[in-house]
């Protein structure tokens, strides 16, 4: 092999080496990711929506509007309006489950024959359990005792003895934090007169409740 062969090979295995040995050392092409080269931040993590953290105490009260209802037979007789107020003391057995105390009745008030007012009151107090069947829907149920009273301005009261009752009621909670939560609840009570003849009550109520 001449010489100017042999200078000709020479010139061109270093003129490849010189091409090789930036992707030999780790470099990147132009554009790619990889160690030594730039990639934008990834995005930040959605913001996290805080759950409510139901343990230990826990208290609720609650307004709404509502009915009483006198059920003779099975035959609804009269129904009168009136205003509806809860209140339920308990403790959060687990994460879906709570045991309360609640106190929820409803007053009707009308105007009498003497220029005053009567006001009809059923109220019903019950050991009930409530159950979260998603974080934000829940079911409850208790049994318990009810009782009437009738009330006039001129001072004649009377209250009726007490009987077995229950109470359901469903709740949705419009919103919610770690430790309250504001919800919309339909409730239901029953309370047994004898001879056939029950008191209902019935209420769609705003909820304020504490855990």
């Amino acid at each position: 092999m001449s010489s100017a062969v042999r200078a000709l090979v020479a010139s061109a295995v270093f003129a490849g080496a010189l091409v090789a040995w930036p992707f030999a050392a780790g470099a990147q092409a132009p554009g790619a990711y990889g160690p030594g080269a730039y990639a934008p931040p990834p995005p930040p993590p959605p913001a996290a929506v805080a759950s409510p953290a139901r343990e230990g105490f826990t208290i609720g009260f609650g307004i709404g509007g509502g009915s009483i209802a006198l059920v003779d037979d099975g035959e609804r007789l009269e129904s009168l309006d009136g205003v509806s107020f809860h209140l339920g003391v308990g403790g959060v057995v687990t994460e879906r489950i709570a045991i309360l105390g609640e106190l929820w009745g409803i007053v009707h008030v009308e105007d009498d024959d003497f220029g005053g007012e009567t006001s009809i009151s059923h109220g019903i107090a019950a050991l009930a359990v409530q159950f979260w069947a998603t974080p934000r829907l829940w079911l409850k149920g208790g049994i318990g005792q009810g009782q009437f009273t009738v009330r006039d301005s001129a001072g004649f009261e009377e209250d009726s003895e007490t009987v077995p009752a229950a109470l359901f009621a469903a709740g949705y909670e419009l919103t919610h934090s770690r430790t309250f939560a504001l919800d919309v609840q339909l409730r239901f009570g029953v309370a047994d007169y004898g001879n056939d003849e029950q008191l209902h009550n019935g209420a769609l109520a705003l909820g304020f409740n504490w855990y």
